[in-house]
């Protein structure tokens, strides 16, 4: 008996593992095009001569069509499923793709918003559909790991695209930044945009195709289909506590948490897509790089909470000391001088 249910569990763990697989792709895929912000917002700020805040504007219309189409993915799921929903997700991304090669050959900084918030939506549209796997495809117990396994995949993304971007895009134009750029007589300056508005055109096409045939494979993979009625059971079933309850303001653990997550994705985000923008301006050779930098440190952070948390410190305790020390760290990098060398020496004497 003990024999049938150990093989039992075995054959259940190994039909997750595909599906497990084709969400794990997903997120890196998240990862991936969202984290290119951090390099594609310097580049376009010299491409379309952008000011600081039309830069990050960029940025700004990648993110708003999580708030925007949030309810309408939604509804497209309900009407389409989940699998047919995500396929739908990213073709999506392939028409923002494409549109990035008029926006490239024009230089048209309207046309390069409206594709990024045509990609924010196919990602919302895929991320909406991806979550509910996360948790469903496996044994409940064990969602927490998959959780943090997708993160660190997301993450592990986020650090590759910065570096494949900069290859990519900007290969022959090594040491580039805004402030060399402005430094450039007006035709040489030209000439410079025109050459560096080209080197986004064939990578693009090349994500294009990619991303037509990932949603042709997604389509026709053995990813099992979730109801929205079986999500719906189950929260009803898991809202312990919560009888006589009819407002959602009557949970304030959701309402702060939702808080929580609002400030800390905010914070993320500017700290990812703003480093390349910031250097850039400082005139730092290979700006729209340092997301990749941000990325690495998150996934330290990744790293170092699975390794203590709660082995050495406990949840509550952890959040504290993040909490402070990012203030802490906030106020240094608002009050020190941009041009100082005393961090990096300090750093440099320490490494020996």
């Amino acid at each position: 008996m003990t024999s049938e249910i150990n093989n039992t569990a075995s054959a259940s763990q190994a039909s997750n593992l595909g599906p497990i697989a084709i969400i794990g792709a997903l997120f890196f895929i998240f990862g991936f095009i969202t984290w290119a912000n951090g390099a594609l917002v310097p580049y376009l700020q010299m491409v379309c001569q952008l000011s600081e805040i039309e830069a990050v504007m960029v940025a700004s219309a990648f993110y708003f069509a999580y708030t925007a189409m949030a309810l309408p993915s939604a509804m497209v799921l309900e009407r389409f499923g989940y699998k047919d929903g995500m396929a739908i997700g990213l073709f999506t991304l392939v028409i923002g793709f494409l549109m990035y090669i008029p926006a490239a050959q024009s230089q048209d900084f309207l046309l390069f918003l409206l594709a990024q918030f045509v990609i924010g939506t196919g990602l919302t549209l895929l991320q909406t559909g991806a979550n509910p796997y996360v948790v469903k495809v496996g044994p409940a117990e064990s969602a927490a790991v998959r959780i943090m396994f997708m993160g660190l995949l997301n993450k592990g993304a986020g650090f590759i695209a910065p570096l494949a971007f900069t290859a990519i895009v900007l290969s022959g134009f090594e040491g580039i930044s805004a402030q060399s750029l402005s430094a450039l007589g007006d035709a040489e300056k030209a000439q410079t945009i025109e050459a560096l508005a080209d080197g986004l055109v064939n990578p693009y096409i090349g994500l294009a195709i990619t991303f037509l045939v990932l949603a042709a494979l997604l389509k026709m993979s053995p990813l099992p289909e979730l109801s929205a009625e079986d999500d719906e059971v189950d929260v009803v079933g898991d809202a312990s506590g919560s009888e006589g309850k009819t407002s959602i303001m009557q949970f304030p653990g959701l309402i702060l948490g939702a808080v929580t997550i609002f400030v800390y994705v905010g914070a993320e985000v500017i700290a990812g897509d703003t480093i390349g923008l910031f250097a850039s301006n400082l005139g730092v050779a290979n700006a729209t790089s340092l997301t990749s930098y941000t990325m690495a440190f998150m996934l330290i952070g990744y790293a170092l909470g699975i390794a203590l948390i709660p082995r050495v410190i406990n949840q509550e305790t952890a959040l504290k000391a993040s909490a402070i020390s990012g203030i802490l760290f906030s106020f240094a990098v608002i009050l020190s001088n941009p041009e100082s060398t005393t961090v990096s020496s300090v750093l440099w004497g320490w490494m020996g």
